[in-house]
């Protein structure tokens, strides 16, 4: 009986297979994206994600934090890599850059700590047989320990009720990740923190990689998610609001089957830093 190459699967795949199967295998599998535009949040998401990688990186041979850097020159048009904003939009971004000037991990962190910018984290899951990849926006060590910070922009505040690892996936993997010893961690000094931008507000949560609860929850889910995406054979449409964003709805058809065959290239073996979470 043939068994199963071992597989790769991101936070964002898991994210994306559980809101619509089709959407993860026509995009991820068969490479089919529309041209449609993203919308004014993903926009402004990412010139705010950009403009924050750039000043990190450049803190990363002498981390000094954002606390006292200028934002945008003009907050009414200003640009980050490839990314452009304007108006409304721009007036946005620029004020959760301001907010973040408040949370920078970076700031007074000695010039001896270790900063990674979109710095690539991998680990092996025995019991999935599945290899998980995770790019945190920012890792740096402080006092023996590794720190994993994960920045998002809203215009909503976090709901309460909701599991924040539930509702971040990449907080899970993460967590997971570093209490398996990614990068060398000692789970007992090292913690995952969640950044939440707003115009005219901030929030900042952690999730002690320590704490046996911490970890089963983050366990739970990464399997919860991550098995179905396995065992997806059919990858049937799920319908729903974000349908009306989706980059594959050209070839989208509910009630329609999506059947290939599986990735053909397994991943790499766990050994050679991938830890096993």
């Amino acid at each position: 009986m043939p068994t199963r190459k071992r597989r790769t699967v991101s936070a964002w795949d898991l994210r994306l297979h559980a809101e619509c199967p089709a959407e993860y295998h026509l995009t991820r599998h068969l490479h089919l994206n529309s041209l449609q535009e993203e919308g004014e949040g993903a926009s402004r998401g990412q010139a705010v994600d950009a403009w924050l990688n750039e000043r990190h990186r450049s803190d990363a041979r002498n981390p000094r934090g954002c606390r006292n850097l200028p934002g945008p020159a003009d907050p009414g048009r200003w640009s980050a890599g490839e990314h452009r904003l304007e108006g409304d939009l721009a007036r946005q971004g620029a004020a959760m850059l301001r907010e973040h000037r408040a949370l920078c991990p970076l700031d007074g962190l000695g010039k001896d700590e270790r900063v990674l910018v979109q710095e690539r984290v991998t680990a092996y899951i025995p019991e999935l047989d599945v290899v998980v990849i995770a790019d945190p926006d920012l890792l740096h060590t402080r006092s023996g320990g590794w720190i994993w910070r994960e920045t998002k922009t809203s215009t909503s505040r976090l709901w309460e009720r909701e599991s924040l690892m539930q509702r971040y996936p990449q907080l899970a993997l993460g967590v997971l990740l570093l209490a398996a010893g990614a990068m060398g961690a000692d789970p007992r000094r090292s913690w995952v923190e969640f950044e939440l931008l707003n115009e005219d507000d901030s929030t900042l949560e952690r999730l002690d990689c320590g704490r046996a609860e911490v970890v089963d929850e983050a366990r739970d889910i990464v399997a919860g998610l991550a098995q179905p995406l396995l065992d997806d054979t059919t990858y049937e449409p799920r319908t729903g609001r974000h349908c009306h964003s989706c980059r594959a709805r050209p070839w989208c058809a509910p009630g329609s089957t999506y059947v290939s065959e599986r990735d053909s290239t397994p991943a790499p073996p766990p050994e050679g830093g991938a830890p096993r979470v």
